[in-house]
C-alpha cells in the first residue's frame, strides 16, 4: 500500500509541475487494458505483447537493460502437474491410494531403485512441521517415510500437495514421494505415475537507470502487468482487462521512468519493473529475488 501510495503521490507531484501529458498516460492505460491484449495471462501471446511493447518504452527512455535480462526480458519457467495415476509398492505390500503421494514434473515417471534414492524418515517424536520443511528444501529427489502417528497432518498436507498448481522452474527428473507408513526402512519400491504437464513462460520486464553517484543500493519502482485473461463472462463480456490489476501501476512506473529518465536527478539507480506471473502466485517477483544480489537493493 506504501509503494503504491508513493507511485501516485509521484504522478500528481508531476502533473502538479506540468511535465506529464495526462492524455498520453490514459491511452497506455487503455492499450494494456484493451480487448486486444485479451487480458494479459501469462505464457499467452499477449502476455509477451504486453511485455515486449514495455520493454520498447524503456528502450525509448534510454534505459540500460541488464546483463541478466536479454532485450530488458528477465525470462523464466512455470510447471503445472496435474496427477492422473499412481500406484505404489512398498517392501512387496500395496499402498493404500491415500497413504502417498509422488509429486514429479514427468509426464510419465517410474521408480525401482532403492539405492537411486534419499529417505528421510519424520518419526512420532519429530516435529511434523520442521520435518516437512527440511525434506521439502532438499535439493535432491526424496523419499520422505511419515509415522503413522502423524496422520492428521500427512492428510491435510496430501489434500494441498494434490492440487494442479504452478511452480517455478523447468521440467525435471527431480521427484519427491511422502508415504505414510510404519516401515522403518525400504528395501524394495515399485512406484508408475502419470500425469499432466503445462507448461508456461514468465518474462519480467526491467530497465535501470544508473545513479549518478553510485552503482549500488537501488531503488526499485514496480508493478505486475499479468492479470487472469479470459474468464467465465459477465453480462456477456469474458475478457478481464485488468485496469486496475494492474495497467494503471505499471503505466505510473512508465511514466516515473519516463520522468526521471529527463531530469537524471537520482544519485542512486532506479530499476523501473514490471513483473509476470503474479496473478498465479508472485512468481515473477519470487524468480527476480532469487536471481540477484539482494544487498545492492535499499528499499522499493
Amino acid at each position: 500500500m506504501k509503494q503504491l501510495f508513493f507511485i501516485f503521490l509521484s504522478i500528481n507531484v508531476l502533473c502538479l509541475n506540468a511535465q506529464t501529458n495526462v492524455d498520453t498516460i490514459f491511452s497506455e492505460i487503455n492499450f494494456l487494458a484493451s480487448d486486444e491484449l485479451n487480458g494479459r495471462e501469462t505464457g499467452s501471446e499477449e502476455a509477451l505483447k504486453s511485455a515486449e511493447w514495455i520493454a520498447e518504452k524503456f528502450e525509448e527512455f534510454g534505459l540500460k537493460s541488464p546483463e541478466w535480462a536479454t532485450d530488458y526480458l528477465q525470462k523464466f519457467t512455470l510447471v503445472k502437474s496435474t496427477i492422473l495415476i499412481q500406484n505404489l509398492e512398498l517392501n512387496q505390500q500395496q499402498v493404500n491410494a491415500e497413504d502417498f503421494i509422488a509429486l514429479s514434473s514427468q509426464t510419465n515417471f517410474q521408480l525401482n531403485d532403492v539405492e537411486a534414492i534419499k529417505i528421510i524418515r519424520i518419526g512420532e517424536k519429530d516435529d511434523f512441521m520442521t520435518q516437512l520443511s527440511n525434506a521439502s528444501s532438499s535439493d535432491s529427489s526424496v523419499v520422505v517415510l511419515i509415522n503413522p502417528y502423524h496422520s492428521r497432518h500427512f492428510k491435510r498436507i496430501k489434500q494441498y500437495l494434490s492440487r494442479p498448481k504452478y511452480i517455478l522452474g523447468d521440467i525435471n527428473k527431480k521427484f519427491s514421494i511422502w508415504i505414510l507408513s510404519d516401515q522403518e526402512t525400504i528395501f524394495e519400491i515399485k512406484l508408475q505415475a502419470s500425469n499432466k504437464i503445462e507448461e508456461k513462460k514468465g518474462y519480467n520486464v526491467i530497465g535501470v537507470l544508473p545513479g549518478g553517484k553510485s552503482e549500488d543500493h537501488a531503488w526499485i519502482y514496480s508493478a505486475h502487468y499479468d492479470h487472469i485473461g479470459i474468464i467465465e463472462p459477465v453480462n456477456g463480456d469474458s475478457i478481464a482487462n485488468g485496469a486496475n490489476d494492474d495497467a494503471s501501476g505499471v503505466v505510473a512506473i512508465i511514466e516515473l521512468a519516463r520522468r526521471f529518465s529527463i531530469e537524471k536527478t537520482n544519485e542512486k539507480p532506479l530499476w523501473f519493473i514490471a513483473f509476470s506471473a503474479e496473478e498465479l502466485g508472485l512468481f515473477g517477483s519470487k524468480y527476480l529475488a532469487q536471481n540477484i544480489d539482494i544487498n545492492l537493493i535499499e528499499g522499493m
